[in-house]
């Protein structure tokens, strides 16, 4: 059948690491700063004007927890708690929780809600935040988990010359 041939991950294991704990914790408070509105509104006229920011928490929501699956799925196949992975996580994390008013903004923008005013001038700027942001979003949730998986495979392919990694096709046992 087409597909049989694709390579499919077996996960580590389903505990949690001090890591991967510590992850999931900044990403929960990465979320919680993008809440629309910490107090409940009084009046009728609050609650639209906090619901209109819904759009702009839904994308952004949305944003973060797309880096934070990919942080998952990471951790999920790969027990690595090395140094480096240690500090490259923790620079992920600094990225997230730093760009969460960026990107929230450039988005309330967008959407035209949290009656959010800038200039003109301000634009490239704006951009060049947000382009920042992006970057570091991509180095750290793309780029970087191949670099340590590309380590992770060089170690154990000096430990377990033959074997896949925990990369096993399917239908094939080993």
């Amino acid at each position: 059948m087409a597909g049989d041939d694709v390579p499919r991950f077996r996960n580590r294991s389903d505990s949690v690491s001090r890591l991967e704990g510590f992850s999931d914790t900044a990403f929960g408070f990465a979320i919680t700063l993008l809440v629309v509105s910490l107090a409940v509104p009084n009046r009728f006229d609050e609650l639209l004007r906090q619901l209109s920011g819904l759009p702009v928490f839904a994308v952004t929501f949305a944003l973060v927890a797309t880096i934070w699956y990919g942080q998952f799925v990471f951790f999920r196949r790969y027990a690595m708690s090395d140094f480096v992975t240690v500090v490259l996580t923790l620079l992920l994390l600094f990225v997230v929780l730093f760009y969460v008013y960026p990107l929230k903004f450039l988005f309330a923008v967008a959407f035209e809600t949290g009656g959010i005013t800038f200039q003109e001038r301000d634009v490239p700027t704006l951009f060049l935040i947000y382009g920042l942001g992006f970057a570091g979003f991509i180095y750290f949730a793309v780029a970087l988990p191949w670099f340590l998986i590309g380590r992770y495979q060089a170690r154990r392919s000096r430990h377990f010359s033959g074997r896949t990694g925990g990369v096993e096709p399917r239908g094939r046992e080993s």
